[in-house]
């Protein structure tokens, strides 16, 4: 995520490197953003160390791609999913 990256179709991103929010409405995310030498690519949605994250879900979202290891991953200190919507998160270890 840089900050020229904030949002897309169905999200959106709000605070910095320490703290945010991710608002996911009817997203449909593909396309493994994280990757890593030692294990490939990650995650769909990483939340990288030092990264307290709070998703806000809004409706029916999915995190899907068999080439990201998992859905979503915190190496933060804090990951909360909250509201009223649902979240289906696949990876290839799932």
């Amino acid at each position: 995520m840089t900050s020229a990256n904030t949002s897309g179709e169905g999200w959106s991103y709000e605070g910095d490197a320490s703290e945010g929010t991710l608002t996911l409405t009817e997203a449909n995310i593909t396309g493994a953003s994280t990757y890593n030498e030692q294990y490939g690519y990650i995650a769909n949605i990483y939340a990288g160390e030092g990264l307290t994250l709070t998703v806000v879900l809004n409706g029916e979202n999915t995190v899907d791609d068999s080439s990201a290891f998992v859905g979503i991953c915190s190496d933060g200190p804090a990951l909360t999913l909250k509201g009223g919507g649902r979240l289906t998160a696949k990876g290839s270890s799932l």
